[in-house]
């Protein structure tokens, strides 16, 4: 996805971009700099659309209960 893609469906379809960041972060264990790359995007780009759809501390906190999670199975 394009930068201009992925920026564009943020305004446009905020709903339908929300989904796709959560599915694409939920492979990628809610780190943000992978998901920027499975997104075909720049990490400053990822961060702007972030922001724009009030998603980073959201997603901040995922990535920290996936992190404690996996720390607990012992991975």
């Amino acid at each position: 996805m394009s930068l201009t893609n992925l920026t564009a469906r943020a305004v446009y379809a905020p709903d339908e971009a929300k989904k796709q960041i959560l599915e694409e972060a939920d492979r990628v264990d809610f780190e943000t700099r992978p998901l920027a790359e499975a997104l075909e995007v720049s990490y400053p780009t990822l961060l702007r659309v972030l922001t724009r759809l009030d998603m980073r501390d959201s997603l901040r906190a995922r990535w920290l209960e996936r992190r404690n999670e996996k720390r607990a199975a012992g991975k």
